[in-house]
């Protein structure tokens, strides 16, 4: 048995756990001072027996598949790599470990609260979350086939923060034969943290640099910085802009003012500035559209850390807009008489997007204050749904500087009503031809946008009519043309039959003509569909109209044997046509009839819910289902039936869909054959 050092021998005697530490360790003191001398007492007694010249145990003991390493060879390797400054591990071809000295076993300890030990199994992983731990311990794996190899691991544990290593593995060999593998590693955290600091410092330096220049070139003034000979060291854009005023080309870091033509008064204030001056000063000079652009110039010196002069800076900040205040304002002055005396919506920003002026009109219609304004209170006057894209359109006028024209809804603050406005919006120049305000005006145009689209809402609703009807001639004409063809064929032949032939055939010709009488007041009742809605009745009982109908077909109920319940925990009423709600509900209830299984009693429910913007109705039954792998796409159009055994024209899901979709509900299907169906009708309430 290996001796493992305490960990803690300088703990408090007072806590419990560092004594029975500390009894521990001194019983392994002990026993590993018996194995010690045990070990002594068997190398006196085998004294004249050589060492083999391999590692291998005797040969009368040795198993040829599974090597042993000798307890005093272990012994061995434990008092070499005791007191090793490295983290060193040793384990035998079973993954079982054989020897560990004390860095090791401390680390352990430190990083995983668990201590590596001689017998411990390190293909287990001690209880922990860290990824490298669990990479090292795979990498035994590695070893033990051979393979030699050096890694670096960050490990962070219970005790410790964490701390990097530098990890060896190399595997043992005896004959040849893979026998064990070492794993010695040295702690690296100080190289790691001094690299860290490092990086840190060149980031900082980097940082720092990067945000001078951005301080310059994110500054709203023109900013130039020059060496003692005239070199350009630094500048922004704005920098760059205002020194191309005054020379025929552009100007760049790295150009020498001295070498542009120049004004010499601008020049004469660069000398001052390079002999130590600090100065401001106001400066004007003539553009080339021949305007006047006022420039306040300020003049500092750059210094290096002995004090010397070694430069000179220069900020200008264009002051040409203050000279244009007074009569941009006497301007606004007259706009705004104007604007009080108008009927529109009058009011006025400012380029930068802020609120300057609102008419009375506006205060009245909003009911809102001009601080209130000011504060974006004016989202909240215009409709939600057309706030973004108003916004839109804005921002692309002021992007190209065009004037723009837009439709959106105002609310107004006597009736919180909503009312359609045309809202204009153009810029205001001043003479150097830049947008300084914008002007905007909002006429009511409510009455017309509503009539006109009333108007349009019945020219679609004709066209989609007219569509319909074109599309319904063409795909019923098939179904017309086959009983016609038919019923022609029987006549035809009635004409050359016997007189007790033609009482077989008779039967027949009449129930095609019935047929074909079905089948054209189904054609007349999908015409009708198309018509106007009647009259819309408010709050509808679904409830009570699913009762009614159940009253009419009490007769097929009963003859089904149906069990029939209805689910309507919220009570929900609808305001919807009348006519369509009873046809919707007795088409589906009459289908769970027909097409009910034969071999079980139907069992039908009704669900009613609320659901967003629709009112939910939910059929659900145990009749003969439907492949709609196969009648998916047949199953709302008119005319077709799932099954011919079953008597009808196949136009109850066609009503339904076509009711449903006159005001923007829907009808959705699952089912599954011989099990039953769950139809789910949307029901889109009338305004």
């Amino acid at each position: 048995m290996v001796y493992f050092s305490s960990l803690h021998q300088q703990a408090s005697a007072r806590n419990p756990k560092e004594r029975l530490r500390q009894k521990i360790d001194d019983l392994r003191k002990e026993l590993y001072e018996a194995e010690q001398e045990w070990l002594k007492l068997e190398k006196e007694e085998q004294k004249n027996i050589p060492l083999p010249k391999s590692l291998s145990p005797r040969p009368k003991k040795r198993d040829k598949k599974v090597f042993e390493f000798p307890k005093d060879y272990i012994y061995l390797l434990q008092a070499t790599i005791e007191n090793n400054d490295h983290l060193i591990v040793i384990i035998d071809h079973h993954y079982t470990c054989i020897a560990v000295n004390r860095k090791a076993r401390l680390e352990s300890y430190r990083l995983l609260g668990v201590e590596f030990r001689p017998g411990m199994d390190m293909r287990s992983n001690p209880k922990t979350d860290y990824p490298d731990l669990v990479q090292i311990t795979k990498k035994w794996k590695d070893v033990l086939n051979g393979k030699k190899f050096t890694i670096q691991a960050r490990l962070s544990g219970v005790h410790y923060d964490h701390a990097f290593y530098r990890l060896h593995f190399y595997p043992i060999q005896d004959k040849g034969k893979i026998i064990g593998a070492v794993l010695a590693g040295h702690d690296i955290t100080r190289e790691k943290k001094a690299q860290e600091i490092q990086i840190d410092l060149h980031n900082t330096l980097q940082l720092s640099n990067n945000k001078l220049k951005g301080i310059i070139n994110g500054a709203s003034h023109a900013i130039v910085a020059i060496n003692l000979a005239y070199e350009i060291i630094e500048l922004n854009e704005e920098g760059s802009a205002f020194l191309s005023l005054h020379y025929d080309s552009s100007v760049k870091a790295g150009d020498i003012l001295t070498q542009f033509a120049t004004e010499a008064s601008l020049l004469k204030l660069w000398e001052r500035a390079l002999a130590g001056e600090k100065f401001i000063r106001l400066y004007k000079f003539g553009l080339k559209q021949g305007k006047i652009a006022h420039f306040e110039l300020s003049f500092s010196n750059i210094r290096d850390d002995k004090g010397k002069l070694i430069g000179a800076t220069m900020i200008a900040r264009d002051v040409s807009k203050e000279r244009q205040i007074e009569q941009e304002l006497k301007d606004i002055k007259e706009l705004k008489f104007l604007a009080e005396n108008m009927a529109q919506l009058i009011w006025i920003i400012r380029a930068d997007s802020e609120p300057e002026y609102f008419n009375k009109r506006f205060f009245h219609y909003t009911g809102y204050s001009l601080r209130e304004l000011k504060q974006s209170k004016w989202r909240q006057v215009v409709h939600p749904e057309d706030l973004e894209e108003s916004l839109r359109i804005w921002k692309k006028a002021r992007q190209l500087e065009v004037p723009c024209e837009i439709e959106y809804r105002l609310k107004r603050a006597s009736d919180q009503s909503y009312r359609w406005h045309l809202v204009r919006s153009v810029p205001m120049k001043n003479d150097h031809g830049k947008i300084t305000h914008w002007i905007s005006s909002a006429t009511d145009i409510h009455e017309r946008r509503v009539q006109t689209e009333q108007i349009e809402e019945k020219n679609n609703q004709l066209s989609r009519i007219n569509q319909y009807l074109d599309d319904f001639v063409h795909a019923t004409a098939h179904d017309l043309r086959v009983p016609v063809a038919r019923l022609q064929l029987m006549v035809k032949a009635f004409q050359e039959l016997s007189f007790e032939q033609r009482e077989k055939l008779l039967p027949k010709i009449i129930r095609s003509v019935n047929h074909l009488d079905s089948t054209l007041r189904g054609l007349i009742q999908v015409i009708d569909l198309q018509a106007d809605e009647e009259n819309i009745e408010q709050s509808i009982s679904l409830s009570k109209v699913i009762e009614d109908i159940l009253e009419r077909r009490q007769d097929s109920i009963r003859e089904a044997q149906a069990i029939i319940q209805i689910y309507d925990k919220e009570v929900c009423h609808v305001s919807y046509v009348k006519s369509y709600l009873y046809t919707i509900i007795d088409n589906m209830i009459s289908n769970a009839i027909k097409y009910r299984d034969p071999e079980r009693n139907l069992q039908l429910n009704i669900h009613i819910e609320k659901v967003e913007d629709y009112c939910l109705l939910i059929f659900e039954d145990n009749g003969i289902g439907i492949n709609l792998n196969k009648y998916r796409n047949q199953l709302f159009l008119p005319f077709r039936r799932i099954s011919n055994r079953i008597e009808g024209l196949g136009l109850g899901l066609y009503v339904i869909q076509t009711m449903l979709q006159k005001n923007g509900g829907y009808i959705e299907v699952t089912s599954q054959p011989d099990k039953g169906s769950v139809f789910k009708i949307f029901l889109k309430e009338y305004c």
